[in-house]
């Protein structure tokens, strides 16, 4: 009966005593409810006090970022004098329907909708709200927009937590400054959309899920069977399910010639070409094993293979610098990009999944002319202390020095018993010098990181053709460091190309400064966009797994 007497106090009052008007979404000043006492009396009763009474209580909640959001309410509220954002005369506001509407399809965006609890849409309509119920769902709300805000911008997952090798710290969005944004912004879905990446790249993986999740409706695509190696100019029945996979024009069953819609040739070829490109593959146009393995990878793999790149994605900084490294993981490839455009481009090698390249970025301070390679500790005892027990003169011989690992004086290995030496007893420390055999080859690229990974030239340059290429122990591996350093240092005023391959052929160990720090960004990405077109790449490191997992979608 109490809610009946306000709302019969409010109707006497006046509505303009009651709820402030929202003409773009946002209250009007709380000084327009002061007209007589009476209705601001009213008002504090009914609205302020309880929401502020409320907002004084925290959540019984560890979760850090639930604590940081309920913390900004408190501040944005009392900012606010108390006064609603999204509640209109005991009844949600349009803009705020307008906004659970598109909380319960961020799905769309890789987003999970039962993230964002948002109150009942009948608030209001059934029986009139009190003022207990209006503040429950006035922070309810807020607290659905602040989770959409920080998952939509930074991710839902902690890197760290899934794998000590992704070693990222999303930018996490200022909380007070999002809710000020969505109360005092334009349009709320398009404020709402902003939170995500804005790179042309990500609205087109965006896509491609959208036309994944209608595939997968269907019923997904045809399974290719196995066979033969199909290669150019043969005939098989499988060319007919190519040709619809590629929606390449078949004449009816009816008039069709099974000898002509089975051969395989012409466009079809074309096509699987173009998919053996796009999917990091030896595009020759023959379908084996690999070719045929990526065909029938299910739909809803694809799906979960987007949606933990879309993930990746917002882990990135928003702000990558004008002039950057990119490390292509996945695609074996490093990039420097100006103002958004690749300028170059180079083959790599990476880790092995045993030694995996961790995912991570720095800046590149320094690059090293004719460099010593010391040897980490973990090869040293997996790899070098095995064949130095056969052979003490082994590494001697291939231009490594031995050093204690305490003074850093030589020794002579053969004066060692190696047999008795083991990972927990090693006081030894290895040391390849500069020159032909040097691992390193003439130069390498320096960001110091906890990783001990940095871009490297190397001899050993037949593992450039390969079309997979993780046979590092973390590193870089270039495959045209001069011209990377070339392309990297084209701005500098202190340095050149022709400088450094003069520090080169000194033969001396060099350190060449950059003048400024250029950022450098190790990414993970096995599904992005380029000319247009969705590339896919395989999970080498087992990542795409584990955030689909983490995201429980796997």
């Amino acid at each position: 009966m109490r809610v009946k007497s306000r709302n019969l106090l409010a109707s006497l009052l006046g509505a303009t005593f009651l709820i402030s008007t929202y003409s773009s979404g946002t209250p009007a000043m709380a000084a327009s409810h002061s007209s007589s006492s009476a209705a601001q009396g009213y008002w504090n009763e009914f609205v302020q006090a309880p929401l502020a009474h409320t907002l004084a209580t925290p959540p019984s909640t560890t979760d850090q970022n639930v604590q940081q959001d309920y913390a900004a309410l408190v501040s944005f509220y009392a900012e606010r004098d108390h006064l609603p954002v999204w509640i209109e005369d005991g009844k949600l506001t349009s803009i705020a329907r307008r906004a659970i509407f598109f909380l319960s399809r961020s799905d769309r965006w890789g987003l999970d909708p039962e993230a964002y609890i948002t109150p009942s849409l009948a608030l209001g309509f059934l029986e009139p709200a009190s003022g207990s119920e209006i503040a429950d769902a006035e922070i309810r709300m807020s607290l659905a927009m602040l989770a959409y805000a920080r998952q939509a911008y930074a991710g839902r997952t902690i890197p760290r937590e899934i794998s000590s090798n992704l070693d990222v710290r999303p930018e996490l969005p200022d909380p007070v400054a999002a809710i000020t944004s969505l109360a005092e912004g334009g349009d709320i879905v398009e404020s709402l959309i902003a939170f995500n990446p804005t790179d042309p790249e990500f609205e087109i993986m965006r896509q491609e899920l959208a036309n994944l999740k209608l595939i997968a409706a269907d019923g997904g695509w045809r399974t290719i069977g196995s066979g033969p190696t199909l290669k150019p100019g043969m005939r098989d029945d499988r060319v007919i399910l190519l040709k619809q996979r590629f929606g390449i024009y078949m004449p009816p069953p009816i008039i069709a010639d099974p000898a002509v819609v089975s051969l395989y040739e012409g466009e079809v070829v074309e096509a699987v070409r173009q998919y053996q490109e796009e999917n990091g593959l030896e595009a020759d146009g023959i379908i084996g094993p690999s070719t045929l393995g990526q065909l029938n990878m299910s739909v809803i793999d694809r799906i979960y293979q987007i949606l933990a790149n879309l993930e990746r994605w917002r882990w990135l900084p928003r702000d990558r610098g004008d002039f950057y490294v990119q490390v292509d993981v996945p695609g074996f490839r490093v990039n420097i990009v100006k103002n958004g455009e690749i300028v170059f481009t180079t083959r790599a090698v990476v880790g092995k999944p045993d030694y995996q390249t961790a995912i991570f970025s720095d800046q590149i301070e320094h690059m090293v002319v004719n460099p010593f390679w010391n040897v980490p500790r973990s090869i040293a005892t997996a790899e070098m202390l095995p064949m130095l027990r056969n052979d003490p003169n082994y590494y001697a011989s291939r231009d490594f020095e031995t050093l204690d690992a305490s003074s850093g004086q030589a020794i002579n290995a053969s004066a060692v018993n190696w047999s008795e030496i083991n990972a927990n007893n090693l006081q030894y420390r290895f040391r390849q010098r500069p020159g032909a055999n040097n691992a390193l080859g003439n130069i390498k690229f320096m960001f110091p990181n906890r990783h001990a990974i940095y871009l490297h030239d190397t001899p050993a340059r037949n593992l450039f053709q390969r079309t997979v290429r993780a046979y590092s122990h973390g590193c870089i591996r270039l495959h045209e460091p001069m011209a990377f350093a070339a392309a990297l240092v084209a701005n500098d005023p202190r340095l050149n190309v022709q400088r450094i391959q003069a520090g080169i052929n000194s033969g001396e160990n060099q350190t060449f400064v950059l003048a400024d720090k250029i950022p450098i960004h190790i990414t993970y990405i096995t599904s992005w966009v380029e000319d247009g077109r969705i590339n896919y790449r395989d999970d080498i490191y087992g990542h795409d797994r584990r955030v689909a997992a983490a995201l429980n979608w796997h």
